[in-house]
């Protein structure tokens, strides 16, 4: 008798990390899925059960890429992961696509205990706001007069399943909240950076003021090592934008946050003097 074993070696948090645009779509509309910290190079696609997506493209950096699923149908419903050649997986993420008129808009990664988190109810046919109804597994907790409920300071019991509901036109499928503790944060600039600007990076533990040896990522790689806990770029480029995060040994590991960089349009010509003689007849 011959058995054959199948090995699929699962691939930590530090490692690759699958990120969807959205966790609901309505039917035909599109969606893509980012692949983050891997090696394109390496044969890395994204997956469902059924097949690979054959939309992709390599964006900016070789550690980055982006499946798209152009015209979404209910039936491309389902989990979905990052696949590399030699059977590594990513996390996995559930996607639902719905041809009801109502979906929840919810974070695409897990949360941070305390951090303030906003859901918002939509409906298809409409870009205004009404009023929804909001439901935690399967309890209603919450009405909005604009179609959005934000909780402030998130915490682990808010973790569970949400859905909303519009009063005549249904109700949005379930989607996971999922809440994790944090006692690391990455200090970054909240708006975007001028190239050339210098940029410091730094990494915190809530619990202490004291600086500690801190990793830096960048698309789930390891940049540098840092015994101050800071991290600067000199001359900042569109080259370094993309998704940052930082670890503390026996701390955590810190949210991932965008780091946008944008090149001046500023356009400097040299200073020019001139003067302009006029003869004039009599």
């Amino acid at each position: 008798m011959e058995v054959t074993a199948l090995c699929i070696r699962l691939l930590s948090d530090a490692a690759v990390r699958i990120v969807p645009t959205r966790l609901q779509i309505f039917e035909y509309q599109s969606i893509s899925f980012t692949c983050l910290g891997v090696n394109v190079s390496a044969g890395w696609r994204v997956t469902n059960a059924n097949e690979f997506l054959k939309t992709c493209s390599n964006v900016t950096v070789t550690s980055t890429l982006t499946c798209t699923i152009g015209f979404a149908l209910r039936s491309d419903s389902g989990e979905y992961w990052c696949e590399g050649g030699g059977g590594e997986r990513s996390n996995t993420v559930h996607i639902t696509i719905t041809d009801a008129s109502v979906i929840l808009e919810s974070p695409v990664l897990p949360v941070v205990e305390r951090d303030a988190v906003t859901l918002s109810c939509r409906k298809k046919k409409t870009s205004s706001n009404l009023t929804a109804d909001f439901y935690k597994d399967g309890l209603l907790i919450r009405s909005s007069s604009t179609g959005e409920m934000t909780i402030h300071r998130v915490s682990k019991s808010d973790e569970g399943l949400y859905k909303c509901r519009i009063s005549g036109a249904g109700e949005s499928p379930e989607s996971w909240l999922a809440v994790r503790a944090g006692s690391v944060i990455l200090e970054s600039p909240a708006l975007p950076v001028m190239e050339a600007d210098a940029v410091t990076l730094k990494c915190r533990n809530k619990h202490t003021s004291s600086n500690h040896t801190a990793d830096f990522y960048r698309e789930g790689l390891l940049i540098k090592s840092s015994s101050t806990g800071e991290m600067t770029i000199h001359r900042v480029s569109k080259s370094d934008e993309g998704l940052y995060k930082c670890r503390i040994s026996g701390a955590g590991e810190s949210p991932e946050s965008w780091l946008a960089v944008r090149v001046s349009s500023v356009l400097w010509l040299p200073y020019f003097s001139c003067q302009i003689h006029v003869e004039v007849e009599y």
